[in-house]
């Protein structure tokens, strides 16, 4: 049985262009992405991408850890962050692309199969972040995940 976690919060406050909006990061176990989403809380059209960034985060400081879908199981160590000393950098290659229109609760879900699920290995180096190509409104985000 593969045990399940999952994360949900909001970006900071309007990200603006070419800036990260959410980092996953995978501190001590890999992680494997199956699902997340993304959802606009403003009337604010905006494109985006989800990547692994050239350079992780430095001192994330806005930070949300994963919680066990089955409580009986041991804590999570995946976290997100939205806010950092030195963000990441932008990725050199987008994973996937998308794009809000102009209207609150637009969104996205991406999945990946229990197959090939999408890896955030454990390093200093490696994260997937969500990237405002263009300045977006504040978001909703998750994560469905195991590690």
């Amino acid at each position: 049985m593969i045990a399940g976690y999952e994360v949900a919060n909001s970006t900071a406050a309007t990200p603006g262009a070419g800036s990260a909006a959410v980092e996953l990061r995978a501190p001590t176990r890999r992680l494997k992405v199956r699902e997340t989403g993304l959802f606009s809380q403003a009337a604010t059209a905006v494109r985006f991408a989800i990547g692994r960034p050239a350079a992780q985060g430095i001192t994330p400081t806005t930070q949300s850890t994963v919680q066990a879908q089955d409580p009986a199981e041991v804590a999570g160590t995946g976290i997100t962050a939205i806010a950092w000393g030195t963000a990441p950098t932008a990725p050199a290659t987008f994973l996937r692309q998308a794009d809000f229109n102009n209207v609150v609760g637009s969104g996205v879900i991406w999945t990946w199969p229990s197959d090939g699920e999408l890896i955030v290995p454990i390093t200093s180096i490696i994260s997937i972040v969500y990237w405002f190509i263009t300045a977006g409104p504040t978001c909703d985000y998750y994560f469905v995940l195991s590690e």
